[in-house]
């Protein structure tokens, strides 16, 4: 349900990226996202879910919780920053939310004694990547699409065309083709 409301508030506000996280082989069921989107600070604001994560003393004796650790992305040498700790709820779902000032980050999940632990100790067990994060759309404001440069030459899409309002809000497209009146 969760996935859903996350999916539902992307679409409906119009801005965040969602980002995959790549799950350890040793956990094949888990699976993690990041919403992702930039505030008008400047700072960016990360929402991780996270299903199928049982309980993290199963995977480590000495674990108690899941740390989320983060730190810039290609910067390898740096510290992680812990930005705090989840555990799973009895449907194996856990969430974090958190801000950064750091607009690309490398982000990973290990299992920890505590959620305040200075440094990760646990197996990698999520991981995944934020970077290019847009700017904070205005609500209503449609959602800014990165792309890259047209290569030189390249056929360019034509506009999109706005769609005539519809008589009816309830209205919804009919499968068939032959039910569709012919473009005028």
């Amino acid at each position: 349900m969760r996935w859903l409301a996350l999916s539902i508030a992307l679409v409906l506000g119009g801005c965040g990226t969602v980002y995959p996280l790549t799950a350890d082989p040793s956990i094949p069921f888990a699976e993690g996202r990041v919403m992702a989107s930039r505030n008008d600070d400047g700072t960016v604001e990360i929402d991780l879910d996270t299903l199928h994560m049982g309980d993290p003393g199963k995977l480590d004796p000495a674990a108690t919780t899941y740390v989320v650790w983060i730190r810039p992305l290609g910067q390898t040498d740096a510290k992680p920053e812990n930005v705090g700790g989840f555990k799973p709820n009895t449907e194996l779902k856990g969430w974090l939310s958190f801000k950064t000032k750091h607009k690309d980050i490398e982000l990973f999940v290990t299992p920890e004694a505590s959620a305040d632990a200075a440094a990760p100790t646990g197996h990698i067990l999520l991981k995944g990547e934020v970077s290019g994060v847009g700017a904070a759309s205005p609500v209503g404001a449609p959602p800014t699409q990165p792309s890259a440069p047209p290569e030189q030459g390249a056929p360019q899409p034509a506009p999109a065309e706005e769609p005539a309002p519809a008589e009816s809000a309830s209205a919804l497209p009919s499968a068939s083709p032959s039910a569709q009146p012919p473009p005028q």
